[in-house]
């Protein structure tokens, strides 16, 4: 079975499972104890959970999530058997606390687990797949519950979500052979490295738990109200979860690929929020509870799942480990509990006005959620950043090769001899006669001399760099003459009828300036018809952006360069000939992108694409998928994923 195959059908059975025991959970309790015990009942299976989340996460830590997760699954299976021999209020109480512990702790580990399986690039692309495997299951798991609820007791429930989580227990082997150990390692001098995104992170779960509480309350009390404690409440919980698992399949299935591809991954966890805030503005009819919980139930487990579990991707595994589980279900319950406690107080200070209170508190959480997700977009591509630049630098140093200026062989001809004593006019003629002499160890004398090039003696040099025995004695003597003949290298540079080789050098020899004249000079040469000067001028602004940031980079050039480059060299790309040419093509566009999205970050993912390391390459596809400018991403990307 294949690692794709396997995690689809593991998350079908999982979701399956988990909407049964919900629906059981939830008529268990409600038909053997009043609703208002409902937000005291929340607070204690908050309580249950956090100790059920601080053994899986030192668990996983320590052994895996591969060899965790089917221990676990057999565990909650064991357990959920026992609980089918207790009594009925003993077994609505024990099946409340074992959902809680078990239920979103093991959904957790299963998704740890696949993101150790993919890197950031194929999960984004079989993220969609897999939840649609959860979607599924979720709907049958609803269809499941709501044809058995008239045919066999709530107690036989317990056996059913037993056996889909052995089920699940047997599925999820497969994975295990396709895990890839992480390469990162630890950055002892950056221990509080992405620190901030998984705080960002805990605050957004915290922030949607407490209003999911607020909205299970108001959907509680909306069946409580109607069915009172009869049968007919597992009709209408399985009911409710087999329709929002129709629905969810469909959004899942429309939604989550053109959400994920458009608005990305941390903008696509918003749309749970923007749904919230929308849905309690409408939610004060005589069916708004379950309209509100209906309508965020769906996009939660469809755009906004897939989305949210994407976020951990370029988190090394072993924070992920630690973290993850403490996040997903930790904070998720001390969300629940406070939200649970925002109920009670809310009963207790305008019982009466219930609906319109809990439909405000849910407007003000919404749009908390909506300013942290847009913190965590700022995170989630720092942290790929920081993922791309660790494994580089571990695998084969890749890093120090972009990052370190290269060193010209012409700095080595820098002898400090001094001129011989004459007048300046006679000295200049004397000197433009040797450099015109075409001699070559005259010239070579005088081009090794340390003392700044005169200006005058500007235009007799940049010949010299048509000759390759003379060119890079002739590119030294030039950068000495910078601070006032900029001017006449970016005239030359820009000269149309100069040669190629010489202006081609000459965008080399302005890679040392620090004028910003000089830098505009190149920025202009971006749009030349000879890719050859194009291709130095970009590494030239390159160094010369390194050595002095302070220069002013106009984006709006750059992105016209860009979009330049796209357009002349478009007819080679498509030819998918792996030349040299391409290569060096595809190499001065992201360049040019450096500019725009942080140097190192884009010019190391540009790297990473032509390396055989999966995990890699698929992190630089997520990182530039993430930072590129929609326009230019449509026209670059069949090139670039090819």
């Amino acid at each position: 079975m294949s690692a794709l195959r396997a995690a689809t059908l593991t998350a079908a059975v999982l979701v399956a499972q988990q909407v049964i025991a919900k629906a059981t959970r939830d008529a268990l309790f409600l038909s053997s104890f009043d609703v208002r015990r409902l937000p005291l009942m929340m607070i204690a299976a908050a309580a249950v959970s956090l100790v059920a989340v601080v053994a899986m996460s030192r668990a996983m830590a320590a052994f895996s999530p591969a060899r965790v997760l089917p221990i676990a699954l057999g565990v909650s299976a064991a357990l959920l058997g026992l609980e089918w021999t207790l009594g009925p209020r003993a077994m609505a109480l024990v099946a409340y606390l074992h959902v809680a512990a078990f239920g979103a702790t093991l959904i957790s580990a299963f998704w740890s687990l696949l993101d150790e399986a993919f890197d950031p690039s194929t999960a984004k692309r079989r993220i969609a797949w897999i939840a649609g495997g959860g979607t599924f299951g979720g709907l049958v798991g609803g269809l499941v519950a709501w044809q058995l609820a008239g045919a066999t007791s709530l107690r036989t429930m317990l056996l059913v979500s037993a056996g889909l989580h052995l089920v699940a227990a047997y599925t999820v082997r497969p994975l295990r052979g396709t895990l890839r150990a992480s390469r990162v390692p630890s950055e002892p001098s950056r221990k509080d490295a992405g620190l901030g995104y998984l705080v960002s992170l805990a605050m957004l779960v915290t922030v949607v738990a407490m209003s999911e509480a607020v909205m299970d309350y108001l959907l509680g009390a909306h069946a409580s109200a109607r069915h009172g404690r009869s049968p007919a409440l597992l009709s209408f919980f399985a009911l409710f979860h087999a329709i929002t698992g129709v629905l969810t399949l469909v959004a899942q299935t429309f939604l989550t690929r053109a959400a994920l591809s458009r608005l990305g991954v941390a903008c696509s966890v918003g749309v749970l929020p923007a749904t919230t805030l929308l849905a309690s503005l409408v939610s004060l009819g005589p069916f708004g509870a379950v309209l509100l919980r209906g309508s965020t139930a769906v996009i939660s487990r469809s755009v906004f799942r897939s989305a949210y579990e994407l976020l951990f991707t370029p988190i090394p595994s072993e924070r992920r480990r630690a973290w993850k589980t403490f996040i997903d279900v930790g904070f998720e319950r001390f969300g629940s509990a406070l939200g649970g406690g925002l109920v009670l107080l809310l009963l207790a200070l305008a019982p009466r006005s219930m609906a319109l209170t809990a439909t405000l508190l849910l407007v003000g959480l919404s749009l908390v959620s909506l300013v942290l997700v847009r913190r965590l977009h700022l995170g989630y591509v720092s942290s790929l950043e920081v993922k791309l630049r660790s494994r580089v630098s571990a695998r084969d140093e890749m890093l120090r090769t972009i990052t370190s200026q290269e060193l010209d062989r012409d700095e080595l001809f820098n002898a400090r001899v001094s001129l011989p004593p004459a007048s300046r006019a006679d000295r200049l003629i004397e000197v433009a006669t040797v450099l015109r002499s075409g001699n070559r160890e005259r010239i070579t004398a005088f081009l090794t001399r340390e003392q700044p090039l005169e200006p005058a003696l500007i235009g007799h040099v940049i010949p010299l760099l048509l000759r390759d025995d003379l060119s890079e004695l002739a590119t030294a003597a030039l950068r000495r003459g910078f601070d006032r003949g900029v001017g006449q290298l970016v005239d030359a540079l820009l000269d149309p009828a100069m040669p190629l080789a010489i202006r081609r050098r000459v965008a080399r020899a302005l890679r040392t300036s620090t004028a910003q004249r000089a830098l505009d000079g190149l920025v202009e040469a971006l749009h030349d018809e000879q890719f050859e000067v194009r291709y130095e001028a970009g590494r030239s602004i390159v160094a010369i952006r390194r050595r002095v940031p302070a220069l002013h980079l106009s984006r709006r050039r750059v992105v016209a360069a860009v979009q330049h480059e796209i357009e002349a060299d478009r007819a080679i790309w498509e030819t998918r000939v792996q030349s040299p040419r391409v290569r060096q093509s595809l190499d001065h566009v992201f360049t040019l992108l450096s500019f725009l999205h942080g140097d190192e970050a884009v010019r190391l993912a540009s790297r990473a694409l032509s390396t055989t390391d999966r995990e890699l390459r698929g992190t630089a596809l997520e990182y530039l998928e993430t930072v590129l400018p929609e326009s230019i991403r449509a026209a670059l990307w069949p090139y670039v994923a090819a």
